[in-house]
C-alpha cells in the first residue's frame, strides 16, 4: 500500500483561520484533508477482496477524511481489524467510516473492547454481540470512554482469571459492560471501587458474604457513586463494632447502605 506523506510545511495540526468577512467570534479549524484522502484512498484500492470500484473508493475516501487529524488511521483501523474478524466489507467500511468521524478515545475503547470480547483467549463471543458490547462503551457512552475501556478491562480480566472469581467468560463479558457502564454517571474509573467492595463484602472483617451475594452488593453500591464504597465500609465497621452500634452483620449491613445511599447531597 502506498503512503504519501505531507511535506514538513504541511505537517497535520488544527489550524484556525479567521473567519469571512462580516461574521464574528466564528473560526474555521484547518485539516489534512488531502492527505486524509489519499491515505484512505490507497487503502482501498489495495483491499482488492473488497470489490470497490475506484469512483467509489474515493467517495469512500472523501467521507472518511472529513473526520479530519487521523480519520484515516480510525477508519482503516476500524475496517481492518472487522473484516480479519469476519464482518463483511461493505459493513466494515461503513463501521470505519463511523469511526473516522469519532474521537481518537472512543476508536481505542471500540477495538479494545470489541477485541477482548471477540478474540478466542478473551470471551470469545460471537461477532454480533462483540460489535455490541463494542458499541455500549463506545459510541453509546456519555462518559469518559477511556475510563470505560479500561474498567471493562479490568472487571473482566478478574472475572474469568482463574485467580480470580474463574467464571464463564460470556458472564465476565456481561458483567464487565454493565459495571463499566455504571461509571458513566460518575466520570468513569468505577472497577477499582467495585473490587475493593467487593473484597469487603466477602471479607471475615466485613459480613462475609458468599460470591454472588458479595458481587450484587458491590455492584449495587458502586451503582450509587463513587464514595458510597468507602462510605459504606466506614459505616459497617463502626455499626458491627463493640465500641460502636454492636449491631448484628445483617442490621450493619442495613445501617451501611443507609449511609452509602447519603454520601451524595444536590448542590443547587
Amino acid at each position: 500500500m502506498i503512503i504519501f506523506a505531507l511535506s514538513a510545511t504541511a505537517a497535520p495540526r488544527k489550524l484556525t483561520d479567521n473567519a469571512p468577512s462580516g461574521t464574528q467570534n466564528t473560526f474555521r479549524e484547518g485539516c489534512p484533508f488531502s492527505q486524509e484522502f489519499i491515505t484512505a484512498n490507497e487503502y482501498l484500492r489495495s483491499q482488492k477482496d473488497f470489490g470497490i470500484p475506484e469512483p467509489e473508493a474515493r467517495k469512500l475516501a472523501t467521507q472518511a477524511a472529513g473526520g479530519c487529524i487521523g480519520a484515516a488511521k480510525r477508519f482503516i483501523r476500524v475496517t481492518s481489524m472487522l473484516t480479519h474478524a469476519g464482518l463483511l466489507p461493505k459493513d466494515a467500511v461503513q463501521s470505519g467510516l463511523q469511526f473516522a468521524a469519532r474521537t481518537e478515545a472512543e476508536t481505542e475503547a471500540f477495538i479494545t473492547v470489541f477485541h477482548r470480547a471477540f478474540h478466542k483467549a478473551y470471551l470469545d463471543l460471537d461477532i454480533n454481540s462483540a460489535l455490541k458490547m463494542a458499541h455500549s462503551l463506545s459510541t453509546q457512552f456519555e462518559g469518559n470512554v477511556a475510563a470505560a475501556r479500561d474498567d471493562f478491562a479490568t472487571i473482566v480480566e478478574f472475572c474469568a482469571h482463574e485467580d480470580g472469581l474463574d467464571l464463564p467468560r460470556p458472564a465476565c463479558g456481561e458483567m464487565g459492560a454493565r459495571i463499566a457502564r455504571l461509571g458513566q454517571n460518575f466520570g468513569g474509573g468505577i472497577s477499582n471501587h467495585f473490587l475493593n467492595a467487593f473484597d469487603f463484602l466477602r471479607s471475615k472483617k466485613g459480613p462475609a458474604l458468599p460470591t454472588g451475594a458479595a458481587l450484587k452488593q458491590a455492584e449495587e453500591l458502586v451503582g450509587m457513586g463513587l464514595v458510597s464504597v468507602e462510605n459504606f465500609i466506614q459505616a459497617f465497621r463502626y455499626a458491627a463494632s463493640k465500641s460502636g452500634l454492636q449491631m448484628d452483620n445483617a442490621a450493619a449491613m442495613t445501617f451501611a447502605k443507609e449511609m452509602a445511599q447519603k454520601a451524595y447531597r444536590k448542590i443547587d
